[in-house]
C-alpha cells in the first residue's frame, strides 16, 4: 500500500495510507510537506477514499448486505473501491 510517513516537530510519527490513485494525486504536496513514501501498492482502505464513502459517511457498514450493496452500486468510485460494500472482520 502507498504508505506515507512524516515526523512532526515533537517527534511524533504520522502515517497516511492511500490508494495508488490518491497517492499519485497528492505526491507533490506530500513531498513538499516533508512526507516520505515508505511503501507502495494498494491498501485495503485509503484514508482519502474512505472520507468519500457513503457507507462510512452514513454509518451503514452494519446494515444488511442488500442495503450496503445498493448504496455502493450508486457510488461513482465503485470500480476502484477495494471493499465494494464488503467488510472483513
Amino acid at each position: 500500500m502507498p504508505t506515507w510517513k512524516r515526523k512532526d516537530e515533537l517527534g511524533k510519527v504520522h502515517f497516511q495510507f492511500l490508494c495508488e490513485s490518491c497517492s499519485r494525486k497528492k505526491q507533490v504536496l506530500l513531498e513538499t510537506d516533508q512526507w516520505t513514501l515508505v511503501r507502495g501498492g494498494d491498501p485495503v482502505s485509503c484514508n482519502d477514499c474512505v472520507l468519500q464513502c457513503a457507507l462510512t459517511v452514513r454509518e451503514l457498514w452494519g446494515a444488511e448486505d442488500q442495503l450496503r450493496y445498493r448504496v455502493c452500486d450508486q457510488c461513482s468510485n465503485y470500480e476502484t473501491c477495494a471493499l465494494k460494500g464488503r467488510y472483513y472482520c
